[in-house]
């Protein structure tokens, strides 16, 4: 439940108008406060109408590129998230990494920049590395990655599709 900023009523989460007092409501997209005016009252941000910002953010997830990490010989395929952790001991991944002894407990992690509207993989300052087309990553500095890279977590390799 929510709180209308304008009668104070409470509404439920997901609510575009008030259905109490009517009022479109208004949300800060950096910080996701409530507000009644133009600036957000939490971090001085611009708001938008809640409709707006759904609609911007349904847009982003729609241009979002998805794309697997594959490794053919071993059946194995994988869809990159936005977060992903691969790891032995933690991540998005463990059905595939938690018995391979060379992946670190966090390896890498998978991003998708929004400015870029492209993915990026970065290592965890693993201990055998991980590499894009044969190029080792430096620690905690996000790569590029698209359709077509071939992506190495220790020693083992996957094509990104």
């Amino acid at each position: 439940m929510i709180v209308c900023p304008k009668c104070k009523e409470e509404i439920e989460d997901d609510s575009l108008y008030c259905d109490q007092c009517g009022d479109e409501l208004k949300v800060c997209p950096k910080c996701q406060s409530l507000s009644r005016g133009k600036r957000c009252t939490q971090c001085g941000g611009a708001v938008v109408t809640k409709s707006g910002a759904a609609q911007s953010a349904s847009a982003q997830l729609s241009a979002r590129e998805t794309l697997y990490m594959v490794n053919a010989s071993q059946g194995i395929c994988l869809e990159i998230v936005d977060g992903g952790i691969i790891g032995r001991k933690q991540g998005n991944y463990l059905s595939v990494f938690s018995t391979q002894m060379y992946v670190s407990g966090v390896h890498a992690r998978f991003a998708f920049d929004n400015s870029a509207n492209r993915w990026s993989v970065a290592d965890q300052d693993s201990t055998n590395g991980t590499f894009v087309n044969d190029t080792p990553l430096a620690p905690e500095t996000p790569h590029f990655i698209g359709k077509g890279d071939r992506l190495r977590i220790a020693a083992m390799e996957f094509v990104i599709e």
